[in-house]
């Protein structure tokens, strides 16, 4: 279970709380492209193509690591590696939660303290 999820089913959270954290999250993180200059993967005018592309097309929605590996710039493997390098930079979102007072800081240490019990029973 994931802990958003666990979160909303004790109660502790509600379920618009745990979207405006999330969507905090997503918003915060650095950019694939961003991370792909800074492992030299892409050039600026890579990145800037692929997003060029995606406007200029209304493929907006599309994934830019997906539009890199369909234009040839970046490998499928590559991307991955973006993606992971992602998660690792990112905030937890207990601290999403804490800064917009969904939780205090005591009760998300309460509450992952119960989570992880409750995923190693």
């Amino acid at each position: 279970m994931q802990f958003g999820r666990f979160l909303i089913d004790s109660g502790a959270i509600t379920a618009a709380q745990l979207v405006s954290a999330l969507d905090r999250q997503r918003h915060d993180q650095i950019p694939i492209g961003e991370l792909a200059i800074a492992k030299g993967y892409l050039a600026y005018r890579d990145v800037a193509n692929v997003l060029a592309l995606r406007v200029d097309d209304r493929r907006s929605s599309d994934f830019f690591g997906d539009v890199s590996v369909e234009l040839g710039i970046l490998s499928r493997e590559q991307v991955d590696e973006l993606i992971a390098d992602q998660r690792v930079t990112r905030k937890p979102l207990g601290e999403f939660l804490v800064e917009c007072s969904a939780l205090t800081a005591d009760s998300l240490q309460r509450e992952l303290r119960e989570y992880r019990s409750a995923c190693a029973a």
